[in-house]
């Protein structure tokens, strides 16, 4: 019998599609609360440090300007808008806990505009909230009040119209308050005008628009239910027209979705997440799959989300600094679990690599409350907010908060699980003799040992020896001493589980960080 090392390294992520016993020994069947990194390395989540302002729920949250973040309130009746400097603009959006419309919010002209279908759009210009009006209407006789809303070629461009619901109402070039059609009532419309897009006849059934994206700064996403439409725009309003090679037989889920990547759009269907981009001959559009390895806990999600109640559609963020596409999906409500509620937060790891190749990695936490998030990339170090701030959405008592990276800030429980470790022998029985883990940062972990009947076969609980550790940035290097655990048993395969666990050291506690970077089988076998 010959004594082996077994390497495990460079791992990938979350793989809930492909059995245990043949998957790739690089993915997870577990993966709460951490995600792998561009290097193959296992990372705890990062934690949430409160700096709330107010003592509501978080319906939704966005960045005005480089340093300052404005709160979408809801108290059971009424949506407030709270600004930086704590100025509230009371019931800007009246609501039912039956249910509420998503909010579209948008830069345009140095305002922040928040649109909600049926409601009269209102904007924030750094001192005083307003209610949008204008006298300058087109043939809608008023300001168009849907709950989609973009900026695109210095033009708002507006869907989710009552009443209209395959109409896009685009606004004069640089004017967000004159929305007339024709102002010279002659046969052309000036370059400049507003123009009205009803796409009814674009789509090949009878669908509606449930949200709009702009896709390389001159393409207008039009997302239906079922189908997803692109216009080419321009200067001249003239000029725009369907771009007619491409269409998409996907429509959106969760109207807040949609961002930008790059030069991608990223969204969720009922089916996955997808990629607008370009296709790699530069001559039209695609669109790519990018959730296969986890499809069934991707439809597991959806399906969990409420058809009725107050939160009913996902909410996604784009992290440009890790590359991360958060997306958190609400959790049927009917019956909550204390006095908060639950949401899933999918976590896409995404670096674009040469061609249309790149890192993409999965991982699935539950969380409490959070339930939206903002990203601004901040322009120095002097900025007084984090680059990722999240929403909560608890029992009256959400708030404002920062996703940290550092400080030891109060963070989730991790739980990451391996899939069944034959080392290319399954049928055949092994002595396993020692686990020898690299780990760097400041939490406790335990490692529990399964066979391949899922019987508990030892638990240990371990301290990750770094050589360096830094509050501020995180883990600086990677040398290590390893840990080193006897694992002494007979098996055909085994399965490693790491969780978090709380320490009576101080230095060591459930808030740490905590980098796994590898692992080895030491393992007689024949």
């Amino acid at each position: 019998m010959a004594r082996r090392l077994f390497p495990f390294n460079r791992f990938i992520g979350l793989d809930t599609v492909t059995s245990p016993t043949n998957m790739s020994e690089r993915f997870f069947v577990e993966l709460d609360g951490a995600y792998v990194d561009f290097r193959g390395q296992i990372v705890r989540g990062p934690g949430v440090d409160n700096t709330g302002q107010g003592t509501t729920k978080i319906y939704n949250i966005a960045h005005f300007g480089s340093e300052y973040i404005i709160e979408y309130e809801y108290d059971g009746t009424d949506i407030d808008i709270r600004s930086p400097n704590n100025v509230i603009f009371n019931g800007a959006f009246t609501a039912s806990t039956a249910a509420i419309t998503p909010i579209s919010i948008v830069n345009f002209d140095q305002k922040q505009f928040s649109f909600m279908e049926g409601h009269v759009p209102k904007y924030w210009d750094g001192s005083a909230y307003q209610s949008a009006t204008t006298t300058n209407a087109s043939s809608l006789g008023r300001y168009p009040d849907g709950g989609h809303a973009v900026n695109i070629l210095n033009r708002l461009a507006v869907a989710g119209i009552p009443n209209k619901p395959t109409e896009i109402h685009i606004s004069v070039q640089d004017s967000f308050d004159d929305w007339r059609t024709n102002t010279s009532s002659g046969t052309t419309p000036a370059a400049t005008d507003g123009l009205i897009l009803d796409v009814k006849n674009q789509f090949s059934s009878n669908d509606v628009i449930k949200g709009l994206a702009v896709l390389e700064g001159d393409k207008l996403v039009i997302f239906g239910q079922n189908e997803t439409l692109v216009y080419l725009a321009d200067t001249n309003i003239n000029q725009w027209q369907i771009a007619r090679d491409f269409r998409v037989p996907i429509g959106i889920f969760g109207r807040n979705t949609a961002v930008n990547v790059g030069t991608d759009v990223f969204f969720c269907s009922r089916f996955g997440i997808h990629s607008l981009r370009r296709a790699a001959s530069g001559l039209t559009l695609e669109t790519i799959m990018l959730s296969r390895e986890i499809q069934d806990k991707f439809q597991e999600a959806v399906q969990s989300c409420p058809t009725t109640g107050e939160r009913q559609e996902p909410h996604a963020v784009w992290d440009g600094e890790i590359g991360q596409y958060h997306v958190f999906f609400p959790r049927d409500f009917t019956t909550p679990t204390g006095t908060n509620e639950t949401f899933d937060r999918l976590t896409f790891t995404y670096e674009p690599g040469v061609g249309r190749g790149g890192f993409r990695s999965f991982s699935f936490s539950p969380l409490t409350n959070i339930s939206c998030a903002s990203f601004f990339a901040r322009p120095d170090t002097s900025a007084q907010i984090s680059a990722l701030q999240v929403g909560t959405w608890g029992n009256g008592t959400g708030d404002g908060q920062d996703l940290t990276r550092g400080s030891k800030p109060a963070q989730a429980d991790m739980s990451i699980r391996t899939p069944l470790l034959s080392l290319n022998t399954p049928d055949q029985y092994k002595m396993f003799k020692r686990l020898i883990v690299r780990a760097v940062g400041t939490a406790d972990f335990t490692i529990t040992v399964f066979d391949q009947d899922n019987n508990n076969l030892q638990s240990t609980t371990v301290r990750p020896e770094a050589d360096s550790f830094s509050s501020t940035t995180g883990i600086s290097g990677d040398q290590t001493r390893p840990i080193d655990i006897p694992i002494p048993h007979r098996a055909k395969a085994i399965s490693l589980q790491f969780t978090t666990t709380s320490s009576s050291n101080n230095d060591y506690d459930v808030v740490g960080e905590l980098r796994i970077l590898d692992f080895a089988l030491v393992v007689d076998i024949k």
